[in-house]
């Protein structure tokens, strides 16, 4: 993967954790949805195709980590579960914390 590539999915990485923390803070439900578009637009992405896959990228490889991220049927929309390890990093974490998840998530889906 070229770097420049990689610097892009991490800050992309770090803005999708830093909106679920905004998503949850104060949350009492049980889970929080949420949808590549609503990151896009919350971080302020264009909608075009290549930025949604970036979105939809780095949540589909948070959810293959099976920490909390869930994905719903076929659709691409996400389902955050309360007191998982995810919500646990999301809530507690450092930007140290959201940059090491995110790392781990870019690596093992370059693995795949």
């Amino acid at each position: 993967m070229r770097s420049h590539e990689e610097a892009r999915l991490i800050l992309v990485g770090i803005a999708i954790m830093l909106t679920l923390r905004e998503l949850i803070t104060g949350s009492l439900r049980r889970e929080v949805r949420i949808s590549p578009r609503t990151v896009a637009k919350v971080i302020g992405l264009k909608e075009d195709p290549y930025s949604m896959s970036l979105v939809s990228r780095l949540l589909d490889s948070i959810s293959n980590m099976n920490i909390g991220l869930v994905k719903r049927g076929r659709s691409k929309r996400y389902v955050l579960i309360r007191e998982s390890n995810l919500w646990n990093i999301v809530e507690k974490g450092s930007m140290m914390a959201y940059y090491e998840l995110v790392k781990r998530a870019i690596t093992e889906k370059a693995r795949k």
